[in-house]
């Protein structure tokens, strides 16, 4: 939740809860490599790379959905923001997005942006602590697309249809919201070209 709302606020979260939280984190990833090694369950399912991969998809705030939702927005600005932000959102980049639609100080787009990765959070952490998706243990680097990254930090093939269903989530959360903002800008060029319209010539 921090996090987020730091991102909201313009501020680079993953970096600032890293400070406290990476070495906590990277731990239980150390514990789960070793354990995979002598060949024992892996005890922790929050381990560094669980985050990376199934909730800042794309980037904190779960945006890669988003700006997919983005590419076919009606609005010319919301349209072109999403295929700028397309190919840096495959590896993790996000800041084309929450800087140029803006998240960042938008209180409509700022309630998808911590809520998204809330709900992917918890559908990760139960669909990996009941077993149906293996617990990470490999470090992935972060740039790496979350398709090949997701299957690789944990060697399950599941790991993958985990990452959808998050993604299609996200999406769904995502989705009315950009059409409320949409529908703000709508109505703020509207209005501006009837300010424009009543100026004197």
């Amino acid at each position: 939740v921090f996090l987020h709302l730091f991102g909201v606020a313009g501020v680079h979260g993953i970096s600032v809860i890293n400070a406290a939280m990476l070495p906590i984190w990277q731990e239980f990833l150390v514990a789960n490599a070793t354990a995979h090694e002598m060949g024992e369950p892996l005890k922790y399912v929050t381990a560094y790379p669980f985050y990376q991969w199934f909730i800042w998809i794309g980037g904190a705030g779960a945006t890669l959905a988003p700006t997919l939702r983005c590419i076919r927005s009606k609005n010319a600005h919301v349209r072109k923001i999403g295929k700028v932000a397309l190919v840096p959102g495959l590896f993790n980049i996000n800041e084309p997005l929450i800087f140029g639609l803006p998240v960042v100080a938008n209180p409509i787009l700022g309630i998808p942006f911590v809520v998204a990765p809330l709900v992917c959070g918890t559908i990760a952490y139960y669909a990996t602590y009941f077993g149906l998706v293996g617990k990470a243990f490999i470090e992935v680097p972060w740039v790496m697309p979350c398709f090949l990254g997701a299957v690789l930090s944990t060697q399950d093939k599941m790991a993958l249809v985990l990452l959808l269903v998050n993604i299609a989530v996200s999406y769904a959360i995502w989705a009315p919201f950009i059409s409320t903002y949409e529908h703000r800008l709508a109505m703020d060029a509207e209005t501006e070209g009837e300010t424009a319209g009543d100026e004197p010539n």
